[in-house]
Formats: structure tokens, sequence, C-alpha cells
């Protein structure tokens, strides 16, 4: 499995150093030395993880961190912080922006492949999170103050926030209904309710789970889990 990994640093030698390091781990690198650049890479791509030099001309490693925890794509990867300056008002002043671990300069190699094994795990995690999967099922979608209107229609995929559907005729974004849906992890019926997010075009509708129980959870958690991992 490839994991994306921004690295971002003023210094070519240290780009080139984790680049490399990164390359040979089998990862996905996105690298720049111009922290605006940086920045317009987390507006505009998800990642996995990423490396922040704390000081950097123009936007600092703090900056950056702030606005990866306000990104709508990037907002739970692990952020790692590389400085050289090792004080304790540094470290609280990036752990208080979002940061996650810290590599202190100089470092080596061996270093950088211990720290990707430690990221690994919650990017794992969080790529499960975020994973859209195809997933076709029947949907029984109901709505209204008693359940007065029933439509049955067809998936497209799922992710544990939620469904994409064939359009069903009657909805808008914001309108709540209750689902029934099997998966094939489980033998009876996932009951549910969600709220329609998104209808971009006739092709499908997206919604979103609001109460899903435990069960239902753990059953989509589980589809996901067998079609993400390696």
């Amino acid at each position: 499995m490839k994991y994306k990994i921004l690295v971002a640093d003023d210094e070519p030698a240290i780009v080139k150093l984790i680049t490399d390091t990164m390359d040979s781990l089998g990862a996905d690198v996105v690298a720049s030395t111009d922290s605006q650049q940086v920045a317009e890479h987390l507006n505009r791509q998800r990642f996995d993880g990423v490396f922040l030099d704390i000081r950097m001309p123009g936007l600092n490693g703090i900056e950056l961190t702030k606005q990866t925890r306000a990104s709508s794509v990037n907002a739970q990867i692990p952020i790692v912080i590389l400085t050289g300056q090792n004080d304790g008002d540094t470290m609280r002043e990036a752990f208080r922006a979002g940061a996650t671990l810290f590599l202190g300069k100089p470092f080596n190699r061996d270093r950088i492949r211990g720290l990707y094994g430690t990221m690994c795990g919650p990017m794992l995690l969080e790529r499960r999170h975020h994973a859209r999967v195809p997933f076709q099922t029947r949907v029984k979608c109901t709505w209204g103050s008693v359940g007065e209107w029933v439509i049955y229609t067809n998936s497209r995929s799922i992710s544990e926030d939620g469904m994409s559907l064939v359009p069903i005729g009657g909805v808008e974004v914001g309108q709540e209904l209750n689902l029934e849906f099997a998966l094939r992890a489980t033998n009876g019926l996932v009951k549910t309710q969600a709220k329609v997010v998104a209808v971009p075009s006739l092709d499908y509708i997206g919604v979103e789970f609001t109460d899903p129980s435990s069960a239902a959870q753990e059953a989509i958690r589980n589809l996901i889990v067998g079609s993400v991992d390696p």
C-alpha cells in the first residue's frame, strides 16, 4: 500500500534525504521547498502524512500545521515537525497548533524509517475512515413524520460516513431519511438514519449516516477494511 506523503523544507538536502528514504519505503512523495506551494498542495490534495519544517521563509511550520488542521481533507493526518530547536516552548507551540511528532535535526535515514513506522498505524486508520469503496446493494429509503414515503433504490459506494445512491425523486440536500440495507458481512439488515448531503447530478446522491448503531458501524468498517487493507 502506497501512502502519499508531503515533505516541506527550505533546505534541498533535507528534502532529498527524506524523499529518498520515503521512496525506498514505497511511499508516494510530494516535496517542496516553497511554503506557499505547500499551502496550495494542502488545500487541493489529500495526503496520508506530512513533514513540515518549523522555520521556512513565508509561511512557517506552525502556520502550515494550523492550515492542515483546518483543511477539509487533511485535518486528521499525522504531522511531523522538522526542527533544530528542541526547546520546550517551540514544542508546546507546535503541539498547540496540532503537531503529532517531532524529528529533530540533524537526522539520518534510520531515524526517518523509525518515525515512518510510527506513522503507519495512524495513517492506515485515517485512510480507512475516508475510504469510499464500490458497494452495490438494495436500499430501502423512508421519510416523513410517520414514514409515509417509501422508495427502494441501489447504492453505488459506501464509506464509514455515508453512501452514494442511485438518485431518488423528491429529496433535497438536508433532508433526513431512514435507511435499511444488507451488508455481505452481516446476516440481518443495517438500519440507520441519514441526511442527504449532496445532489450533484443525475448520476447519484450522497447521504451521511447520522445515527448508526455500534453494530452497523462495525459491520461497515469490516467491509471497508477488507477492501482497503493490503
